[in-house]
Parts: structure tokens; C-alpha cells; sequence
């Protein structure tokens, strides 16, 4: 049995040996000019697509934020407009008639009917007061605050302060 495992290893060291004299390693051809500029090209591609998806993603989330902004705005303003609506509802409710007349017609809700024209609405705006912090915010803008230190001061979103600060404006 000996034998056999030593003829068997001669034969393979005869292989082993055959192999290497019969078949030489090939050598790499070194990688031409235009190999490398396609490599290059290539990567710088990838590059300028890295820093294009990292601008997109930066201007998305700018919108986004934006438009949490603008949303903000509008929820603010329903529900300015919901409160008048309650304190219309109210004096509609409570007004009591004199005597011998009869009370007034309810409000109407929707599209103006009549010729209302923007100085008319921005002088019933500015007359009612609206509120507060409407008072508060067009007093500060007298004063020469920004927009950013009015909303800060009194802990309003820069979108109201703005916004009242520009009805006021078109005044």
C-alpha cells in the first residue's frame, strides 16, 4: 500500500512539474491610455451624480419645509377665519330686536354679492382690530422690528407676522 501512495505522489509531482515548464503565467498587458481616461471619466461621472442627488435632496427638504410653513399659515388663517365666523354666529344669536321691528336678515356666507372692492375690505380689516396680537404685531412693525424679531417677541410664526405686516402695507 506504501508503494502505491509513493508511486502516486511521483506521478502527481510529475504533473505538478509538467504544468509549470508546458504552461507559463501570462502577463497582464499594462492598461492603455484610453482604459484609464474611461476609468477616470467614469468615476468623475459618479461624482458629479453624488453631489446632484445631495443638492436635490437638500432642495427638497428646503421645499418641504416651506411648504410646512405655507400649511401652518393656512390652518392659522381658518382658523382666524372660523373664530369670526363664531363671533358673527354669536351677535346674530344675541341681537334682540326693539319692539315693533323686526330683527335683522342672517349674514350670508360665500362670493360677495355687492362691489366690494379691496380698500373697502382692508379698511373693514383694519377697523375691526382684529385682534390683539394684530394690534401688538402692527405696533412693533411701527418701531422698525423685523419680521423675524416680531415674531420671536411675541412667540407668532413669521408667516402671521408677515402677513398682517403686508395687509397693513397695502393699506
Amino acid at each position: 500500500m506504501n508503494t502505491v501512495i509513493l508511486i502516486l505522489f511521483f506521478v502527481g509531482m510529475g504533473f505538478i512539474g509538467y504544468s509549470v515548464i508546458k504552461f507559463k503565467p501570462v502577463e497582464q498587458a499594462p492598461l492603455g491610455d484610453s482604459a484609464e481616461e474611461t476609468l477616470d471619466k467614469l468615476a468623475s461621472t459618479v461624482t458629479d451624480a453624488d453631489n446632484a442627488i445631495e443638492e436635490l435632496n437638500k432642495l427638497s427638504l428646503n421645499i418641504f419645509d416651506e411648504m410646512s410653513g405655507k400649511y401652518k399659515d393656512l390652518l392659522y388663517l381658518y382658523s382666524l377665519v372660523d373664530q369670526k365666523h363664531q363671533e358673527i354666529k354669536a351677535l346674530g344669536a344675541n341681537s334682540i330686536a326693539p319692539t315693533g321691528q323686526s330683527a335683522p336678515p342672517p349674514l350670508q356666507y360665500g362670493p360677495y354679492t355687492d362691489s366690494l372692492d379691496k380698500e373697502s375690505f382692508m379698511d373693514m380689516f383694519h377697523a375691526s382690530g382684529s385682534n390683539q396680537k394684530h394690534v401688538e404685531i402692527r405696533a412693533l412693525g411701527k418701531q422698525g422690528l423685523t419680521v423675524a424679531q416680531i415674531a420671536k417677541k411675541l412667540n407668532l410664526g413669521q408667516g402671521e407676522v408677515s402677513l398682517v405686516l403686508d395687509l397693513d402695507k397695502s393699506r
